[in-house]
């Protein structure tokens, strides 16, 4: 099954040009590979956290303790690299070069 990764982090909103661009790419896609799946993230609506110190020990300790005491630190930072990962051959990825 195709994976298809949506990434998009123009604060403007509705307003944004780059949005609806990536939403007519969404909506073409889907319409082309009807059974892929969709992980859609907005890093303004998501409001990712920036990479800290619990997470970046959790993610780098050799210790089993220490990684098990962590492990809800790492969560959300696993969850998102699987999600970027898990695309071999991603269909594309929206970005903001610009604010529009």
């Amino acid at each position: 099954m195709k994976q298809i990764l949506v990434i998009d982090v123009s604060p403007r909103g509705a307003e944004s040009a780059s949005r609806r661009v990536a939403k007519a790419l969404t909506d073409r896609l889907r319409a082309q590979y009807p059974s892929a799946k969709i992980i859609h993230r907005d890093l303004v609506k998501d409001n990712l956290p920036h990479l800290h110190e619990a997470t970046l020990k959790a993610i780098s300790t050799k210790d089993a303790a220490e990684a098990l005491r962590l492990k809800a630190s790492a969560r959300l930072s696993d969850q998102v690299t699987e999600e970027l990962f898990a695309q071999a051959r991603p269909s594309f990825i929206q970005r903001a070069v610009y604010w529009d």
